[in-house]
């Protein structure tokens, strides 16, 4: 079977495809580093960690604000779950779109948070994780590896 020539019109198009796979890895990548971050973030405070005394701490550092005691103590503790459940779907890749929006959500509330306790320092950091949720999202149309793109369904 013979090939075509090479063209600088077949070059581009081949170029394009390397250019597509290299989106769809790097998209693929970050998704599953962060997905690995936020798993553990919440894995610790759980399984490998003391859940009560992350949400005990979590409410000594909301004392001097203006939230109620009940509604830190009730976040503090959904929070680990909820960077589970957002960790595992993001390394997998199921339900991309929306875990990545409620990554972004839990940033936001962490940030409302944060920002009530004049922590600039966490503050910056978190600002950064909410970058790379903007990063993500805006990726989603390379993000092409996933358990549903394996199994076909995508």
């Amino acid at each position: 079977m013979a090939t075509a020539p090479r063209t600088k019109m077949t070059d581009s198009v081949q170029n394009i495809n390397a250019i597509d796979v290299d989106r769809a890895l790097a998209t693929l990548l970050l998704r599953v580093t962060l997905g690995v971050n936020i798993l553990l973030h919440g894995l610790t405070r759980t399984v490998l960690g003391s859940l009560a005394g992350f949400v005990n701490n979590t409410v000594t550092q909301f004392q001097k604000t203006a939230l109620p005691e009940w509604q830190v103590r009730a976040f503090a503790t959904a929070i680990p779950f909820l960077e589970i459940a957002i960790g595992v779907l993001l390394v997998v890749g199921l339900a991309k779109r929306w875990s990545l929006v409620a990554g972004a959500l839990l940033m936001a509330a962490l940030v409302l948070g944060t920002a009530l306790r004049s922590d600039w320092t966490l503050l910056e950091l978190q600002m950064f994780y909410c970058l790379l949720y903007f990063i993500l999202l805006m990726c989603q149309r390379w993000d092409a590896y996933s358990v549903k793109t394996l199994m076909g369904r995508e």
